[in-house]
């Protein structure tokens, strides 16, 4: 019998593995919902998501959970016109070029900057046993204004944080590869470019109730053995086997198993009594700092922007602007707002303002709303505005990650029957999260057996 502790989407594809596997398994989780962040929720006509937006198809393991889970036919594919990227420069969205082509005829980027783009391929690939962050390989690779205007919006896109701290090797593991490699960005670009023979697919997509139908019906194939409400107090080896302490209320109770799966989050983790015979310090200094999701429905006929992308971006170098960006939802999924409605999820907080994201929701309505009437043109008070307060949000692989990677595979290494997984550990997509739970589940059967 396994122990999943943690009922994220991590360990629910842990559990949905060792199912697949014929291992018997408890799950708990210390909260009444299932699916960790991922939350949808259906208000009004609006599908909002509170958590993840959206997927990307590229991995076989969701693939391969979404036929076993018989979700096809609920998929939700990213509209086509949805492709642009925009980012604010000079308090003006600017769309930003998405090919060579495009980058040759546009003005986003100077001549000089260009240039310096065109001597990519032959600056010498990285040598030193330092560890670089985000900015520092950009800098060095493609300079400071494509940091400024392309990379550092994109960074706080998907992890809310610095580039100046993150590293690029474990944040960013496909450039950082990239590089050593082929020497190159653009060579290695133009080679992953041609080994997919050239095509880009569609690979966003959610499904028609928003991507919470993921986590639901992984969680519907074994609901007789999810316990919710159940905090995990400690962990301690008990000879061969593993014991387990659960709260629920004030009732304490102590289970033993075989081995645990942790997917709890690191900061979570910390509260629990872990018993080891490793520092575990190192958990405690791995940021995570606090976003909210500001949903905003409006009737299209008040906003002048013609909303035609995926959303848009705000870099550190727009100081006056307070979000950190606003995805045009009911643009990448219509059916996701009512006809003759748009739907717009804006960020806020995040390592850049963490403040901000403590405000009350009247203040944050009001410095969302002041930005957006500056950047798309809103002139109307919405119809519709929902918030998610997220106090620990994602995890920030920074300079020196390596040592919390590390002292997790230790110790998985001394303590047989104790694994863990999450976005803490490989990645923080929900795919990333998954092939963690996947690989957790995979391990674990191996000693089981």
């Amino acid at each position: 019998m396994v122990a999943i502790l943690g009922g994220g989407i991590a360990g629910l594809t842990a559990a949905f593995e060792l199912e697949q596997q014929g291992i018997d398994f408890e799950l708990f989780e210390a909260s009444d919902h299932i699916g960790g962040k991922i939350r949808s929720e259906r208000i009004d006509g609006f599908i909002i998501e509170h958590g993840p937006n959206s997927l990307h198809s590229s991995s076989a393991l969701l693939q391969r959970v979404i036929q076993t889970c018989e979700l096809e036919e609920h998929q939700l594919f990213a509209h086509e016109d949805a492709k642009k990227r925009y980012v604010v420069r000079n308090s003006i969205p600017r769309a930003l070029p998405t090919s060579p082509p495009a980058l040759l005829s546009s003005d986003y980027f100077s001549w000089s900057t260009k240039l310096r783009l065109a001597r990519e391929p032959f600056i010498a690939k990285f040598e030193g046993n330092n560890e670089e962050s985000v900015a520092q390989f950009i800098r060095r690779r493609l300079g400071q204004h494509v940091l400024d205007y392309a990379v550092d919006p994109f960074v706080t896109g998907i992890f809310a944080g610095n580039p100046e701290s993150l590293s690029l090797r474990h944040a960013f593991p496909s450039l950082f590869e990239m590089e050593q490699q082929e020497g190159s960005l653009l060579r290695g670009l133009l080679t992953r470019k041609k080994e997919s023979n050239g095509s880009s697919g569609r690979p966003i997509f959610s499904f028609q109730e928003g991507v919470q139908m993921l986590s639901d019906a992984i969680a519907n194939r074994f609901r007789d053995h999810i316990h919710t409400n159940k905090s995990v107090i400690s962990i301690a080896p008990s000879g061969k086997r593993w014991r387990v302490e659960t709260a629920e209320d004030e009732r304490v109770e102590s289970h033993n198993f075989d081995a645990v799966i942790s997917t709890i989050p690191l900061p979570q983790l910390a509260e629990v009594s872990l018993k080891v015979d490793l520092d575990l310090a190192p958990f405690n200094k791995v940021s995570y700092p606090p976003v909210t999701v500001v949903t905003m429905g409006f009737e299209a006929s008040a906003i002048a922007h013609p909303l035609d992308g995926f959303g848009m971006l705000v870099p550190l170098k727009e100081k006056s602007k307070r979000i950190l960006g606003t995805i045009f939802a009911s643009s990448v999924f219509p059916s996701h707002a009512p006809e003759g409605c748009v739907q717009l999820t804006t960020l806020i907080g995040g390592t850049r303002q963490p403040d901000m994201s403590r405000l009350t929701d009247d203040l944050l309505e009001y410095f969302v709303l002041d930005d957006l009437h500056e950047l798309l043109g809103i002139y109307g008070d919405p119809i519709l505005v929902q918030y998610n307060h997220w106090k620990t949000a994602i995890p920030q692989y920074n300079v020196g990650y390596g040592v919390v990677k590390a002292l997790i595979n230790n110790l998985e290494a001394l303590h047989a029957g104790l694994f863990f997984a999450g976005n803490y550990r490989q990645g923080i997509s929900v795919s990333d999260a998954m092939e963690s739970g996947y690989n957790a589940a995979v391990r674990t059967a191996k000693l089981l057996r």
